[in-house]
């Protein structure tokens, strides 16, 4: 599992499916709870923060591992999109056929998105030495490797040259993968270059890296792309700028995200057990009718007072019992089910099921509670503060033969759950404390620090073959999410929980 924060509101969480080409099973199977530990303070609970407050403020996102290249790979290996790429245009020059569109799109945008993979990997790997090899032991394996990274490009701007000779769309569309490939090569050479800028000023490698980047911008200024930027720009240019590495990153990436298509769960046997319901109050009401008129006889005052009663309650019992159905059935059914394709929307891929609710911490798993484990300073506030306890859960069943039948260089499905937490920290209030300084015996200064809440978060994952448990803590206030950390096992029985 992956965590981190997304803006100023918002947690990410991160989880990665394996599909083994070993195995073959039809189906895999991955349960996962989220646990979210709510203090006093935030005002959340079903009334405030009802479930369906949180599947608005969630963004679920599944997609496709990118495929795992090597630099060299990328440029020789029969499995690489650019190789595939290169050779469908082939075909048609050299054979006469028709170019085959949907592999053509697929295969060009799948260059995009591997680029930007291997060359992240690179980048850390190349980080890595810098920091802590001699610059006599890396410096001429760096050279090797952005020679590489960028004949790599300039191989895919030499398609694009011959693709200008296909159809408009098929031109265009390549123009755009190529103008993605020279900004994610310029960003990756900008990050060296800023290392070896920063740790030995002015050497011969940083020379040549800052010659590439000049390069990559002279050529796309020669294509007519809008990410040009030149001294003198005005602001608006260089956001069209930042906008259109965005845009372009979407654009080339969503061959590997899925089409999810939602519907509401158990929605059937709610509206019958509603009915049941509503049979249940008409009983009474009329059992009570029927009673009266057998001891009142027809049209007396005392008739009249109990099928008035009689009607009054009869709306409180259908209500009683809706309440009670509604509870009963969110433990035996899921709130929404999700049914998940492959980007045309042809395979249906697997499919996901959701449900929200709100826990007693005494009715907690056992291994909840226990990962919990507040230390001592949180157990005397509990009497007094206690927490609400949201829990999602989800259950996820992947058509892992369909999956490897469709795609056989994907290994794996990624996850993403994005939760905004705007709502549940509106009630925050933004206060400050003044915090004395002392310096050599005396009062130096006093500072005022914002005052922070904890929102702990405990994530169960049990897959086919595996599982964890694993907790996280935000430490956020009325302005946001500060910062997240994670929470050894051995921290439970800490002084501050």
């Amino acid at each position: 599992m992956l965590f981190r924060q997304h803006g100023r509101y918002s947690l990410e969480l991160k989880f990665r499916y394996l599909i083994p080409k070993s195995d073959r099973r039809n189906r895999n199977s991955f349960d996962i709870r989220f646990f979210f530990f709510m203090p006093y303070s935030f005002n959340v609970n079903a009334d405030s923060y009802p479930k369906e407050h949180f599947y608005e403020d969630q963004k679920l996102y599944l997609r496709f591992n990118t495929p795992s290249f090597g630099l060299h790979e990328l440029a020789e290996s029969s499995r690489s999109p650019f190789v595939r790429s290169r050779k469908l245009i082939e075909r048609v020059s050299e054979e006469g056929a028709a170019l085959d569109r949907n592999s053509y799109l697929y295969e060009t945008k799948l260059c995009g998105s591997v680029y930007k993979s291997t060359l992240r990997e690179t980048y850390y790997r190349i980080r890595k030495k810098i920091r802590k090899m001699d610059p006599s032991q890396w410096r001429s394996e760096l050279l090797e490797e952005i020679e590489e990274m960028t004949r790599l490009a300039q191989w895919f701007h030499h398609l694009t040259g011959i693709a200008a000779d296909f159809s408009k769309d098929i031109k265009y569309h390549t123009q755009l993968v190529d103008e993605y490939i020279s900004l994610e090569l310029e960003k990756n050479l900008l990050w060296i270059y800023d290392l070896l800028h920063n740790r030995f000023k002015s050497t011969p490698a940083e020379h040549q890296i800052e010659a590439a980047i000049i390069r990559e911008m002279d050529y796309r200024k020669e294509r007519g792309y809008a990410s040009v930027s030149e001294s003198g720009q005005a602001e608006e240019d260089l956001e069209e700028y930042a906008y259109r590495t965005k845009i372009l990153k979407r654009y080339t990436s969503d061959v590997l995200f899925f089409n999810v298509r939602r519907k509401a769960q158990g929605k059937r046997v709610e509206h019958i057990l509603y009915a049941v319901a509503a049979g249940i109050a008409m009983m009474f009401a009329t059992t009570i009718a029927f009673l009266g008129q057998t001891t009142f006889g027809n049209l007396s005052t005392s008739l009249f007072v109990i099928l008035v009663a009689s009607y009054m309650l009869k709306d409180r019992l259908k209500d009683i019992f809706r309440d009670l159905f509604r509870r009963s059935i969110g433990s035996f059914f899921y709130d929404r089910g999700v049914k998940v394709y492959d980007p045309h929307g042809r395979r249906k891929l697997c499919h996901i099921k959701e449900r929200v609710t709100y826990v007693e911490s005494a009715k907690l798993p056992s291994e909840i509670r226990t990962m919990r484990g507040r230390g001592p300073f949180e157990q005397f506030l509990a009497y007094t503060a206690t927490e609400n306890v949201l829990m999602y859960e989800k259950n996820i069943r992947l058509k892992s033969k369909v999956i490897r039948k469709l795609h056989t260089r994907v290994k794996g499905i990624a996850d993403i759950n994005i939760l905004s937490l705007r709502r549940i920290l509106s009630s925050l209030s933004v206060q400050y404390r003044s915090v004395p300084i002392v310096s050599d015996g005396r009062i130096s200064k006093v500072l005022p620090v914002k005052r922070i809440y904890h929102l702990n978060l405990i994530v169960w994952y049990q897959g086919d073959d595996d599982g964890f448990i694993e907790r996280i803590r935000l430490i956020v206030d009325g302005k946001g999410i500060k910062r997240i950390e994670k929470v050894n096992f051995s921290e439970t029985d800490s002084l501050t929980g």
